[in-house]
């Protein structure tokens, strides 16, 4: 958690693409291949999802780092519903 309810300072607002922050949390996901071999489009059945709480507002998604670089996929967000489409 980044911001805590408790830690509140007279005069300080936080805010995130215009939402008024009262706590603020941040979840990393991570996605490994621990073969020895690539996976290939054409193996991926289905993208990856991630299905977030009702409870939970999700604010943003990105993709922090990939390895090799050259990966191609995309992080795409359908209400309480992340996708990672190859």
């Amino acid at each position: 958690q980044i911001i805590y309810p408790t830690t509140g300072v007279d005069g300080l607002d936080v805010s995130y693409k215009g939402t008024k922050l009262r706590t603020l949390s941040k979840t990393t996901f991570l996605v490994e291949n621990t073969g020895n071999s690539p996976v290939l489009e054409s193996d991926v059945i289905a993208p990856i999802k991630i299905v977030i709480s009702d409870k939970a507002n999700v604010l943003d998604t990105m993709i922090d780092s990939k390895l090799p670089t050259n990966l191609e996929f995309q992080a795409i967000r359908d209400k309480q519903e992340i996708f990672i489409k190859f």
